[in-house]
């Protein structure tokens, strides 16, 4: 009896459901209920065999989405992007980047908290999370999410700031520009990002070791940072070497200073700040994380191709060119990394009162 020994895609009928004919004496009536019943059981069989082949498609086989918690254009997104490019092609499938800025990181945070941790979703902390938890914890308020909340795949970046005037500015030097604010306290206007990101620290922990008041101007987009500098609107602007370096180029912006320990291979003539005070450094970098929960082999295959990526000599190239150097580091290493800056910034925001726009008014 030949009905139902195949399945649909060739699969053969289990041995134990391949019995021949029921005897001749039987009724007509009882062979007709055991073939439905062996094309049932090779129906169920089949189904059951194709649902384990769905279950064990390899990860991944969608689309990634890294949320990000800055806005478009910024310079921390261009070199994003540049990664989330690379890791598509290493993993196969779309990798895309959704900007969720504000919030001092808690929009991106809460979006991929929100999300299913099945490795589909990664975010971004920099070092401006580990500033963000130490403002808070010193005015004994709480984040709406933890860094604990997330697991580390691998480093992404280190990049620099740059202290910049107008092209016409008064201002030759840092020292300049920092004589002026103490000899006129309150009276220099000196533009960032919004307020606890990076760059706005680099400009209070600035006034506080330079001992100078001044008003910091935060902004909400870099491209509005960029023009009020350029066009004077404040005295002096800071911002991501990347941001800056068009209108570097272009002779709009005159750099100062580097927000480094010592002078960068990309400005070489241009002084570090601790030329001018010293011991001075704000070391900026982003890192990948996905909301824990995820599976490990995932976590794993994941950190594993962003370090590959991330030492690929054509992609480190593309990042060096808007002055961002890989940061390909192992998962304890990036753990590591967070919680020594969470513990700098403690200190500094508890025991140093860095807080400068409660000494200055703002515009």
């Amino acid at each position: 009896m030949g009905i139902c020994r195949y399945s649909a895609n060739g699969t053969s009928i289990p041995k134990r459901l391949e019995h021949t004919a029921p005897a001749a004496s039987r009724s007509k009536e009882h062979t007709m209920n055991w073939t439905l019943k062996a094309c049932a059981s090779l129906l169920a069989f089949a189904l059951a065999s194709g649902s384990a082949s769905v279950a064990k498609a390899e990860f991944p086989d969608g689309v990634i989405t890294i949320i990000f918690p800055f806005s478009a254009g910024s310079g921390g997104d261009v070199g994003l992007r540049i990664y989330a490019e690379a890791l598509s092609r290493k993993l196969g499938q779309p990798v895309i980047v959704q900007n969720k800025p504000g919030g001092n990181s808690a929009i991106a945070a809460a979006e991929a908290l929100a999300a299913q941790r099945d490795g589909y979703t990664l975010t971004v902390l920099t070092s401006a999370n580990a500033i963000a938890y130490a403002d808070m914890r010193a005015q004994k308020k709480k984040l709406s999410y933890s860094i604990d909340d997330f697991a580390p795949l691998s480093g992404f970046a280190e990049f620099f700031n740059v202290i910049a005037v107008p092209a016409d500015s008064p201002f030759k030097t840092l020292g300049d520009l920092l004589s002026y604010a103490k000899t006129n306290p309150c009276t220099l206007n000196i533009g960032t990002t919004t307020y606890n990101s990076a760059n706005n620290l680099v400009a209070k922990l600035l006034a506080h070791d330079a001992g100078v008041k001044y008003t910091i101007v935060t902004h909400t987009k870099t491209s509005e940072l960029t023009t009020n500098t350029m066009q004077g609107r404040v005295h002096a602007g800071i911002q991501l070497y990347a941001v800056f370096e068009g209108q570097f180029q272009a002779g709009t912006l005159r750099p100062l200073a580097v927000v480094t320990a010592k002078r960068s291979a990309y400005l070489p003539n241009v002084p570090s700040v601790a030329e001018t005070v010293p011991n001075y450094a704000v070391p900026s970098w982003m890192a990948l994380y996905v909301p824990k929960g995820v599976p490990k082999d995932r976590v794993e295959l994941l950190g594993k191709a962003s370090r590959a990526v991330l030492t690929d000599i054509s992609v480190t190239a593309r990042l060096k060119e808007i002055g961002f150097e890989s940061l390909a580091t192992q998962p304890e290493e990036q753990d590591s990394l967070m919680r020594g800056e969470m513990k700098k910034w403690d200190s500094f925001f508890t025991e140093r009162a860095g807080n400068q726009e409660k000494v200055c008014s703002g515009m």
